[in-house]
């Protein structure tokens, strides 16, 4: 069982890299195309919803990139401080990874294959 899972795996990360290194881009470029100038604006209902839409979209995402940034450049001007908090991350997943008995992983005996 554990075979079939780890090609089924597999199959997919190769197919799921096919799609974003073929697919994904020529969508992109297809959607992202730049209005020439002087190009008529669409005033039609949908397509008006539609720049609504995006118009709320790009500022909530730049809102969220500013707010990104501006927490990367704290992370950045004080290393010190990023590297305990760091470590106490570090340390608290080693604690919890020793605290998780035994019991709760399958156990395998002498004689027997997984697969």
């Amino acid at each position: 069982m554990y075979k079939q899972f780890a090609i089924t795996i597999a199959v997919s990360v190769v197919l799921s890299g096919i799609v974003a290194l073929t697919l994904t881009p020529a969508l992109c470029a297809v959607l992202l195309r730049p209005v020439p100038e002087g190009a008529p604006a669409s005033t039609g209902g949908v397509a008006s919803a539609f720049n609504r839409i995006f118009d709320r979209f790009n500022r909530g995402f730049r809102a969220v990139t500013e707010r990104y940034l501006g927490a990367a450049a704290r992370v950045i001007d004080r290393p010190r401080t990023f590297f305990a908090a760091f470590a106490v991350a570090v340390a608290l997943l080693f604690v919890l990874v020793r605290s998780v008995r035994p019991a709760s992983f399958p156990a395998r005996t002498k004689g027997t294959s997984a697969c």
